[in-house]
């Protein structure tokens, strides 16, 4: 998914993807899930500035290889409205990750973080870039349903007519 974002005199597009969870890990070293858990516990303006400017960015560079450091970038696109912009781009990233089915985690952890999407990926015969074409949502369900497979309990659906025609 993806949408342009007019920021101050520039358009930016902005990619949502599960490839911005990997390069807002790579690049501010913390994961945006827990960043962002952490702002709806402590609701600080100052820290959702913070956080916004990383997911923007994150998902511009998602969006353009080519996007310079955050700092750079900041200073070529000038003064806009954060909260708009960041709003608009926490609703596209959420809306990625819509239809994630439900998983059950061995470890007992309860999320996952960069590095485990990204191994996760990998087993399945995934690359790093297809990440960045993928929502979150799909890059999940796939992983879900290569081990479902892969465990021996396959993936079932409700059998058509066309299927009993078949048989």
């Amino acid at each position: 998914m993806e949408k342009t974002v007019r920021m101050g005199e520039t358009e930016v597009v902005l990619r949502a993807s599960a490839g911005v969870l990997v390069v807002y890990k790579e690049q501010f070293g913390s994961e945006y899930i827990n960043d962002l858990a952490e702002l709806k516990e402590n609701e600080d303006n100052e820290r959702a500035i913070d956080i916004g400017g990383k997911l923007i960015w994150a998902m511009a560079k998602a969006h353009d290889d080519k996007t310079p450091p955050p700092v750079e970038f900041y200073e070529e696109v000038g003064s806009f409205d954060m909260g708009a912009v960041f709003a608009e781009a926490a609703d596209l990233f959420d809306r990625s990750c819509e239809g994630i089915k439900e998983i059950s985690d061995s470890d007992g952890s309860e999320q996952l973080t960069a590095e485990e999407l990204v191994t996760s990926a990998l087993l399945c015969k995934m690359t790093v870039n297809d990440l960045n074409k993928m929502s979150l949502a799909m890059v999940i369900n796939i992983i879900s349903d290569y081990c479902a497979i892969k465990s021996g309990e396959g993936i079932t659906r409700e059998a058509t007519q066309r299927d009993f025609d078949n048989f």
